[in-house]
């Protein structure tokens, strides 16, 4: 699984390599919370903040957000052949093993430990904002924000109850569904939200500042 989150910039790389347009481009909106709730957001999409201004050029280092988890499958389709490997989004099971440090856990109530400011962007932290990737401590295996500045998507279909019935080994989540699970929590996120046992599902089509994705390659 990568280090990082994918960052602005190189998911600007990957839509100029390919003429790929992402699909709030396509509907020309992206969903944005005004402090009271979340609104369609006109001209938003991957190029900006979550505060609806567009990123300068030294800020593309950070997560990219506004993206479906239809462009995340798209990025990965894109690297996979560019780099002569699978790449792809991790299950929510290979997400949270991960999260946890592997085998290496110490089994922190967040992805490298127990206090939320070593090793997240959050509510109490972040000042309402994505931060660039990599900046805090890392987990147990090396991997950087894993909790906290943006939820990242994973490629199972989202279903609560899904975990007490199924499979013990390597499970990919429900066959069907309308809701695509996310993990990791965000930057407004306090610690109920940001544990590692935390689990939410978004609509497939979602963009939002609070979303992004990493990628895992197959061996």
């Amino acid at each position: 699984i990568c280090k990082y989150e994918v960052t602005v910039h190189e998911f600007e790389y990957f839509l100029k390599q390919t003429g790929y347009v992402s699909e709030a481009e396509k509907e020309g909106w992206s969903w944005i919370y005004n402090g009271t709730e979340w609104v369609k957001a006109d001209g938003v999409d991957w190029r900006f903040n979550a505060n609806g201004s567009m990123y300068r050029e030294n800020e593309k280092n950070k997560p990219v957000t506004f993206v479906s988890w239809n462009d995340a499958v798209e990025y990965c389709k894109w690297l996979s052949g560019a780099q002569g490997k699978t790449f792809r989004l991790p299950t929510e099971a290979e997400w949270e093993f991960a999260s946890r440090g592997g085998t290496k856990s110490k089994g922190y109530i967040y992805s490298g430990s127990n206090k939320m400011d070593e090793i997240c962007w959050c509510k109490n932290n972040s000042d309402n904002e994505v931060h660039p990737v990599g900046l805090k401590k890392p987990n147990e295996l090396g991997l950087y924000d894993m909790t906290g500045n943006v939820y990242e998507w994973c490629s199972d279909f989202y279903d609560e109850k899904y975990y007490s019935n199924s499979p013990e080994i390597n499970p990919k989540g429900p066959e069907k569904g309308v809701f695509h699970t996310v993990r990791g929590a965000c930057y407004t996120n306090d610690g109920l939200f940001s544990r590692v046992s935390s689990r939410q599902g978004e609509l497939t089509p979602k963009r939002s500042p609070a979303t992004g994705f990493r990628v895992v390659q197959e061996n």
